[in-house]
């Protein structure tokens, strides 16, 4: 991902999809779909934790679809 890092900030400024955490209310998931990463369509999910003042990304990953979307 350190290569990635306009990806990432095209992913928090216009995500294809945003989805709340399972496990807390104050963490979003950012997906973008970027057709070209790797050679095969993959997404970029950024894991982001959202403060009353602030927010911070927790981690990245690429992903082949957006988990727990319908296929």
């Amino acid at each position: 991902m350190a290569f990635q890092m306009h990806r990432l900030a095209e992913t928090l400024a216009d995500p294809d999809a945003v989805r709340p955490s399972r496990s807390s209310q104050s963490i979003r998931l950012y997906d973008r779909l970027y057709p070209d990463l790797r050679g095969k369509n993959r997404y970029v999910c950024l894991v982001v934790k959202r403060e009353k003042t602030y927010g911070f990304i927790l981690t990245g990953y690429l992903a082949r679809s957006i988990k727990g979307a319908s296929a």
